[in-house]
């Protein structure tokens, strides 16, 4: 069970007005930090996941546009090792997936549609697998899908165990003490606007992809041990897809070059009831294109719910 610790006051901006911050504490010990925009009781919740080297505010600007908010109550969490959950520990799928069902329950919620976004879209397809009751419906955003991947990652895949040796590496130091002290925040909504104002109006969008796919980048705001890790999760084969039953939407960039989009749908196809919108971007559509990947993921969501609630009501006589 997670308890939670207290409220935090950070509210500087008044884009973060629409929902609040909350610290949870896992049972072990380690910090979950959330936000979470209030929601009406009919409704389930809206569980967002952010990607690799990431954290909460990739979904800032959607959570502050959505046509879901009010109804739904929407929790953004930074993942463990991300943003304020930091955590110089032992990360994977299982860890992941038990905090965020963890979170769920902390916040009464039953169930929720999950959305998750590259790295997020997978932990999202383990927690269906692994806490099938609480997925009622998926949302995957440009999934990243290793197998999938074109470039250095099927030599990455052979690598993988030099990724945990390095980890682990990294991990005992960091019990040593050998870390940094603070790490920089990182608001990705900040970075989104600068992005398309400053790369994207100004027809400059392979700086954009050098910029957002930078190791280097990344790694200034993130504890080198998770990031890793994410490299370590995200090279594990996936999950059986075809055992999962919540039924999901999937949202792929036209203009991709890293991943191989027949491979992708093959795999997408194990699930027994996805569909497929395709967006034009090349891989970081919530940035990209917000308002488009909002308007699929609002009605999908919209939809889900009212079947739902359909299914749930008794029949009239």
């Amino acid at each position: 069970m997670v308890a939670i610790l207290g409220v935090s006051g950070q509210t500087a901006s008044p884009r973060n007005r629409v929902d609040e911050a909350i610290t949870l504490s896992a049972p072990d010990g380690a910090p979950l930090a959330c936000r979470v925009a209030h929601g009406e009781p009919a409704f389930p919740a809206l569980l967002l996941i952010h990607g690799m080297g990431s954290n909460m505010t990739r979904w800032s600007e959607f959570v502050h546009h959505t046509s879901l908010r009010p109804r739904f109550e929407i929790v953004r969490p930074d993942l463990r090792g991300h943003g304020d959950s930091i955590r110089r520990a032992t990360l994977s799928m299982e860890v992941w997936c038990a905090d965020l069902a963890a979170v769920l329950a902390a916040r009464g919620q039953r169930h929720a549609l999950v959305v998750g976004h590259s790295l997020g879209a997978v932990v999202a397809l383990w927690l269906a697998l692994l806490y099938p009751a609480r997925v009622r419906g998926l949302v995957l955003v440009e999934p990243s899908f290793s197998a999938a991947m074109a470039g250095m990652t099927p030599s990455l895949r052979r690598l993988r165990w030099l990724f945990t040796a390095a980890a682990r590496t990294v991990l005992a130091l960091n019990r040593l003490g050998i870390h940094r002290r603070r790490l920089p925040g990182r608001d990705l909504w900040e970075w989104d606007r600068r992005a398309r104002r400053d790369l994207l109006d100004a027809g400059r969008r392979e700086d954009l992809v050098r910029l957002y796919r930078s190791v280097w980048v990344d790694l200034r705001y993130n504890a080198t041990s998770a990031y890793l890790q994410d490299f370590v999760q995200l090279l594990r084969p996936l999950p059986p897809l075809d055992r999962i039953r919540a039924p999901s939407l999937t949202l792929l960039s036209s203009e991709t070059s890293f991943a191989d989009r027949q491979t992708t749908e093959a795999i997408l196809s194990l699930l027994p009831d996805n569909r497929i919108e395709t967006l034009p971007a090349t891989h970081w559509i919530m940035t990209e294109t917000p308002e488009a990947a909002r308007e699929h993921i609002d009605r999908w969501c919209s939809a889900m719910s009212d079947l739902s609630k359909a299914a749930t009501e008794p029949a009239r006589p």
